[in-house]
């Protein structure tokens, strides 16, 4: 009986690894779509006040509608298949139940079976295969899992090339902030063929501030990306305190390097912790105390507009002063340029960094909020070596050191004065920046309202009604579904009876 029973077990595991592969294949289709419909969103909703300005709204909501509509399209056809393999797999698993019925009762009446042994081997192999039927809708869960976690696995399982310390070990080690590069060349592995630095060479003594200035493109920024190891060399070195900067940890190099972006990431609620101005500055080292954080912000030059905030404050445990626990909103949304570069130069100085580098930290700035800003990367720069990207020449009047690069090359370095006495390419691109316009905007607080409906719960009913037909069906067909068992019992029942 245990055999006849089985028969059709082999059934269930060839449609399990058929829709396997199947769900993969229509998941990954209709992840991209959701991802791409995700990203339009997010876009959207970021830049708000730019689509309203150029009247946008109907060309994004067709951009989104186009992603939706093929994330429906394959929801339906995936649902579809789902609903075709976990029936099929339904219908072998119940007629399991009949065989073993009709069976059964054939060898009750036919060779004089104890019932008793028939029901022990009717619950013992059925429960099994029940329950391998059962698993048939979490399938589709696993094999999404699987899609939308496959690229996470690749960075994980990748080889990681450098050691991990504790804070103990990081502390202790003696950065002095020397930063060399020695006839470096680099391209990005996307672009092999363009180079981006050709034999760069220049130097940053232990608390001196250097300047990087040069045309769009001619490689400020890739030095940067080098410094934290975001890429390496094609060829020569980059020194750190007189050290290939292979040699250094990871994690103790990234330690010792504060990095102030041009526009400053301030962390999101729903994606990581409550969007605190204490949070943000805090992301920057977990462990800072709150005297840490506030030396600097103060350093920052961001206390004063700090404590001038609303009251807004979601805790009141860590924090002695109240306005340090505003929430700034979606981005920073309620805070400045100004604003959140300064709490962007305090996040990168609550670490205590013995290199601080500055990618162009005050050119998205109108003139006052510069001059704020730009007081606060002063305070910044003192007692540590700072390398400075610069667009507006103006910011690095009074750098050790300017570095002038075209094409990934330095092709002039000195001080301003030096560099303007020269009149060569320094002096040209003051002079040409002389002509320019100033940026002129007003640096205001914009301020967020949030409307939450009454009846939630009935708002979201209205807005599937055009589904009413399905829910009903999907509503009528559970029912069916769970009749099953209690069918099977009173089939059971009789099998007894009829013993």
């Amino acid at each position: 009986m245990t055999l006849v029973i089985l028969s059709l077990a082999p059934l269930i595991w060839l449609i399990s690894i058929i829709s396997s592969k199947i769900f993969r294949k229509l998941f990954v289709q209709e992840l991209r779509a959701y991802e791409g419909a995700g990203t339009i969103a997010e876009e959207v909703f970021s830049n708000v006040r730019l689509v309203f300005a150029f009247n946008g709204t109907e060309h994004e909501q067709a951009r989104y509608e186009k992603h939706i509509d093929t994330a429906r399209k394959q929801g339906i056809k995936k649902g579809a298949i789902a609903g075709i393999i976990i029936g099929s797999m339904y219908f072998i698993l119940f007629g399991s139940h009949a065989l073993a019925f009709w069976y059964g009762n054939h060898l009750i009446k036919n060779e004089d079976y104890d019932i008793a042994n028939v029901i022990f081997v009717f619950f013992a192999v059925l429960v099994g295969i029940f329950a391998l039927g059962q698993s048939a809708p979490y399938r589709e869960s696993i094999n999404q899992a699987k899609v939308a976690a496959a690229s996470v696995w690749d960075i994980l399982s990748s080889d990681e090339e450098n050691t991990w310390t504790s804070d103990e070990e990081i502390s202790n080690v003696n950065f002095l902030g020397k930063v060399k590069f020695d006839n470096v060349f680099f391209s990005y592995p996307s672009r092999s063929d363009v180079p981006v630095l050709n034999g760069l060479s220049f130097e940053a003594t232990p608390g001196q501030t250097l300047a990087l200035v040069g045309t769009s493109g001619c490689g400020k920024s890739t030095c940067m990306h080098l410094l934290q190891q975001f890429y390496k060399p094609t060829s020569g070195q980059i020194l750190f305190d007189d050290q290939p900067i292979e040699h250094f940890d990871l994690q103790q190099l990234r330690q010792k390097i504060g990095v102030v972006n041009q526009e400053p990431v301030i962390i999101n609620a729903q994606v990581l912790f409550s969007t605190t101005i204490l949070k943000n500055i805090q992301y920057g080292q977990s462990n800072a105390t709150f005297a840490d954080i506030q030396e600097a912000v103060i350093a920052a030059n961001a206390h004063n507009f700090i404590m001038s905030l609303p009251e807004n404050c979601i805790s009141h445990v860590f924090c002695p002063f109240q306005k340090y626990d505003t929430i700034v909103g979606e981005r920073g949304a309620q805070l400045s340029g100004g604003e959140r570069q300064r709490i962007a130069i305090a996040r990168a100085l609550v670490r205590k960094p013995i290199l601080l580098l500055l990618d162009e930290a005050s050119s998205a700035l109108d003139n006052q909020s510069e001059q704020t800003v730009q007081q606060a990367l002063e305070n910044a720069s003192k007692d540590r070596t700072t390398i400075i990207i610069a667009h507006r020449l103006s910011t690095v009047r009074h750098a050790d050191k300017i570095i002038v690069i075209d094409k990934g090359m330095v092709i002039e370095e000195g001080n301003h004065e030096t560099l303007m006495k020269r009149q060569s390419n320094y002096y040209n691109l003051v002079k040409s920046q002389a002509f320019e316009e100033p940026l002129e905007t007003d640096d205001y607080q914009p301020q967020l309202s949030e409307l939450t409906p009454d009846w939630p719960s009935l708002a979201i009913l209205k807005l599937n009604r055009p589904e009413i037909l399905l829910i009903l069906i999907g509503a009528f067909t559970s029912i069916f579904n769970g009749g099953l068992e209690p069918a099977s019992s009173i089939l059971l029942s009789e099998i007894i009876g009829v013993g």
